[in-house]
C-alpha cells in the first residue's frame, strides 16, 4: 500500500456552487478548489502526492461523518437542487453542503 500526503481531485468538484445566498457559505466557490489545485500543480507537489480515485461515498462512510437524519431526510425525497429545499437542508443539518 503507498504511504503519504493523498491527494483526492477532480474537475468536476469545480461545478458545484451555492444556489442560494448565505454569508457562512461565501468562501465556498469553485475557485477556492482549483485555486489551492493550481498551486499544488506549480510547486510540483502533485506528483508528490498518492492519487486517490474520486469516487461516491457509500452509506456506511457518509454515516461516520453524518447523522443519519441529515443522510436519510435527503435519501427521502429531499431535493437540494431546488433552491429553497436546498437551503433549508444546510440551515438544519450537520456540516453538510447539498449541491446538485
Amino acid at each position: 500500500m503507498a504511504s503519504g500526503t493523498a491527494l483526492i481531485y477532480d474537475e468536476e468538484m469545480t461545478t458545484h456552487k451555492l444556489l442560494w445566498s448565505d454569508p457562512v457559505c461565501d468562501i465556498e466557490v469553485p475557485e477556492r478548489l482549483s485555486s489551492s489545485y493550481e498551486q499544488l500543480k506549480r510547486y510540483h507537489l502533485v506528483e508528490r502526492c498518492v492519487r486517490v480515485p474520486v469516487r461516491e461515498g457509500s452509506e456506511e462512510e457518509i454515516l461516520l461523518v453524518h447523522r443519519s437524519e441529515s443522510y436519510f431526510h435527503h435519501r427521502q425525497g429531499h431535493n437540494p437542487t431546488i433552491p429553497k429545499q436546498g437551503e433549508q437542508h444546510t440551515e438544519s443539518s450537520d456540516s453538510s453542503w447539498i449541491q446538485p
